[in-house]
């Protein structure tokens, strides 16, 4: 792969970043120069730096390899010079898209910049606020009961009063006393609970929609360890259901959801300060409109709207995070 296909994601990244652009203050200490373009040092090793290790190999030996990288990196900069000097008046829409896509793209810097310089305050308070009001949100665990089945499978165009018939013969010989589990390895055909004597592997809980709806609702309507259902049918046949266990639902303690809980108020919190830091850079005093220019532009406002003064200061948040 030619290095100038390899580096082209990378060089289009460092443009945006800023690290390819132009700057007559690095020119004096150019590592390479092209006429008025130049490519600082420290350009130079962002680019080695960040280039996949294939690449960094290939320019630290191969001289052709190396030219190819500066060639590449000098047109970026020519590429993003031409781009700048577009005019509304010479380019129109491009100009615009352009400058609205470096607005996009400062804005996600921007708020990786002040992302990195916000103080976090301590959570574990709020955490442990949060966990006493809504605890039962946030750390409920709920309800699950452990069953085993004998499965008749019926589908298609099956014979279903036969099928319950034989499954009601199977329930009935249980009642009488005859092993369940026993029954369940010789006749249910859900292999994969048969040869555990008709044992489910998971737990159920309630709201399990990767369990059958009628399946659960029978293993929910039985009381007592040990209880035998009804036949029951699902979308794989008829059923009969033991109750093997209930683990009652239950709170996790705080240790164990404060990281979690944590990392969602963190989150948020961060959210909200960036936010708040945006509405900070706005306007803080009455601001000047041409209301001829710009009523040309939107068009009048209606009446009942114009009695709204736009020219009102704007309030700054209260305890916006700023930045040095």
């Amino acid at each position: 792969m030619r290095v100038s296909q390899a580096l082209a994601v990378l060089l289009t990244s460092a443009v945006v970043h800023g690290a390819v652009y132009a700057d007559k203050s690095v020119a004096d200490e150019a590592a390479v120069r092209y006429g008025e373009l130049a490519l600082s040092p420290s350009e130079l090793g962002y680019i080695f730096h960040k280039a996949p290790t294939n690449i960094q190999k290939q320019v630290m030996v191969d001289g052709e390899a190396r030219l190819e990288l500066f060639a590449t990196t000098l047109a970026s900069k020519r590429m993003m010079a031409n781009l700048m000097a577009m005019t509304p008046e010479t380019d129109g829409d491009l100009y615009y898209r352009f400058q609205f896509a470096l607005i996009a793209a400062a804005r996600e810097f921007d708020q990786e910049r002040f992302q990195k310089q916000l103080d976090i305050p301590d959570l574990e308070p709020l955490a442990k606020e949060r966990y006493r009001v809504s605890m039962r949100d946030i750390a409920l665990v709920p309800e699950s009961r452990l069953a085993s089945h004998i499965l008749l499978m019926c589908r298609d165009e099956c014979d279903k009063e036969a099928v319950k018939e034989d499954l009601a013969a199977i329930r009935q010989r249980i009642l009488e006393g005859e092993d369940f589990s026993e029954l369940a390895e010789e006749l249910s055909e859900d292999p994969m609970s048969a040869q555990n004597g008709g044992t489910l592997k998971t737990e159920i809980q309630r709201d399990n929609a990767r369990i059958d709806e009628s399946f659960r609702e029978a293993v929910f309507t039985l009381s007592e360890v040990g209880e035998l259902s009804d036949i029951v049918e699902t979308q794989f046949g008829f059923h009969l259901i033991r109750l093997d266990n209930i683990t009652p639902e239950y709170i996790r303690p705080f240790s164990e959801v404060e990281t979690a809980l944590k990392a969602e108020i963190e989150r948020r919190y961060r959210a909200d300060a960036y936010k708040n830091y945006l509405l900070s850079l706005g306007p803080q005093s009455q601001l000047e409109i041409n209301y001829d220019a710009v009523d040309a532009i939107l068009g009048p406002l209606p009446e009942e709207s114009a009695d709204v003064a736009p020219e009102a200061p704007v309030d700054t948040p209260a305890g916006v995070p700023t930045l040095n």
